[in-house]
């Protein structure tokens, strides 16, 4: 594609990004996200880029809500990678990542700065969700099809719609970018040419789908999880299989063991029989599927990964191998014979390698934080669907973090389930109960800000009876009910 060409697309969707209110930019982005075509080799994706754009809506006010600890980890992440430069094999490549936390912590400034009102189209998970669905749907239903005929499958990562869409990655797959869709085993559906990835992507879009589906009892959302789900067990990664049947049914019965005021040692109980119980009917499943269709993750080759980046710890432990540094580092390295080079198949592992051990700890970091303040959120939820649609929010973060301790994904994910990352982390970062009444968007208007006020009752702040008072306008009342931004 000529470079003007380029250019001039690019333009438009700044301008689409930056023009648009809020919620269509929003939604649109999503939907760009959810596809992220590479019609050209960038050294940024355009969806990265499209979210740094959001920088320029209200740079002050997104200045102003970098104070609390997920905005702020973020940051000294995204600074850090920068810092990588001076010391990486790739220097520009370490620009790149650095750019990338930088998209993401863009992200989501621009949720929490998103007011708040009575109108349900104001959550902006479920903005995301609706433009995601026919994107959730081919995706999700060509990953079924590609599996059941890999003959399909071939043509499709043959033709040249797959240049505009993938790039070097599907242009390459049967050359010198191999990857493990061309196992008939695996699919990837229409998007993907690793079916462990795409397994993530789908999983986290089934867990939004879902919460969704309890928080508004809706049997549309249930049926697009119904359809995500099938799509991502149909990639046939053990990975997705495991955690569908252990994340899945622990998370939904999670809230009945957190908001019981019982002794410690029936909660304690319940927990550890809930565990036991998730991840035992998980080894059942993900075990008998290996028999019957005979799945291979390469746990061997993982191990020879994890052993290697064990030893070239001891050799860098502050400041990694830099970006680019890894590749080097293992194709050098005499007990990677017999092993091409590959990513280390672990995100801490990735993180530390390209910028050093401060950017594991602070993922780990934010993930915890993420995790305490949801659990905080479902114990003091007075409804048993808003405590239920809250874990389900935690079930996908969960699994982003999980997935990624076992294949080649980010700490957020993939540039797919940005969004839904950064839904997520506004709404730990806020507290998920700290609303403020603003007119700035109207009467009894709300916005997202920081929750730092002490803790009352059932995890509410002694301030929230004055914050949440409601307007003198009936409709703004109903923007108090759970179904926005702040949980």
């Amino acid at each position: 594609m000529p470079a003007v060409l380029v250019a001039v697309a690019g333009a438009i969707l700044l301008v689409l990004v930056l023009a648009l209110p809020r919620v269509r930019s929003w939604q649109f982005l999503s939907l760009f996200s959810s596809v992220s075509p590479v019609p050209v080799q960038l050294s940024l994706n355009a969806s990265f880029m499209m979210a740094l754009a959001t920088l320029l809506r209200d740079p002050v006010g997104k200045l102003k809500l970098v104070r609390g600890f997920i905005p702020s980890a973020l940051l000294v992440m995204a600074l850090t990678q920068f810092a990588s430069a001076l010391w990486s094999a790739r220097a520009s490549a370490a620009l790149t990542v650095g750019a990338t936390t930088l998209a993401i912590l863009a992200l989501i400034l621009f949720v929490m700065q998103q007011p708040a009102a009575g109108s349900a189209s104001r959550d902006l998970l479920h903005a995301a969700a609706v433009a995601m669905v026919p994107v959730a749907v081919a995706q999700s239903v060509s990953t079924v099809v590609f599996r059941f005929d890999p003959d399909l499958e071939h043509r499709y990562f043959t033709s040249p719609l797959i240049v505009w869409l993938l790039g070097d990655e599907g242009r390459l797959l049967f050359s010198t970018l191999r990857n493990n869709v061309v196992d008939p085993l695996k699919s990837g559906g229409f998007l993907f040419v690793n079916g462990n990835k795409a397994s993530m992507v789908m999983a986290v879009w089934a867990l939004m789908y879902l919460s969704l589906c309890i928080k508004r009892r809706s049997f549309f959302h249930f049926a697009m999880f119904a359809v995500c789900m099938t799509g991502a067990i149909s990639t046939s990664s053990k990975t997705a299989i495991f955690l569908a049947f252990s994340l899945v049914p622990f998370f939904l019965f999670l809230p009945l063991i957190v908001r019981v005021r019982a002794n410690p040692a029936g909660f304690i109980g319940g927990l550890v029989v809930l565990i036991g119980a998730s991840f035992g009917l998980a080894y059942v499943i993900s075990t008998l599927s290996e028999r019957l269709v005979g799945i291979d993750e390469s746990a061997d080759d993982r191990a020879r990964l994890w052993a290697g980046a064990l030893t070239y710890f001891g050799e860098s432990p502050l400041l990694g191998l830099g970006v680019g540094g890894w590749a080097q580092r293992w194709g050098s390295d005499p007990a990677a014979t017999g092993l091409e080079t590959l990513p280390p198949h672990n995100m801490l592992i990735m993180l530390w390698a390209d910028s050093g051990l401060l950017t594991p700890l602070i993922a780990v970091a934010i993930f915890l934080v993420i995790a305490v303040r949801y659990l905080k959120k479902i114990a003091a939820s007075e409804r048993h669907r808003d405590a239920t649609a809250a874990a389900l929010e935690l079930a996908a973060m969960v699994w982003i973090f999980a997935h990624g301790m076992y294949d080649n994904t980010n700490f957020y994910g993939d540039v797919h389930t940005m969004v839904v990352f950064a839904v997520i982390c506004a709404r730990a970062a806020t507290g998920m109960v700290g609303e403020v009444q603003s007119h700035a968007d109207g009467v009894g208007a709300h916005v997202l800000v920081p929750d730092s006020s002490p803790r009352g009752p059932k995890g509410r702040g002694r301030g929230d009876a004055r914050r949440r008072r409601p307007a003198t306008n009936t409709r703004t009342s109903q923007g108090t009910r759970g179904d926005q931004n702040g949980g």
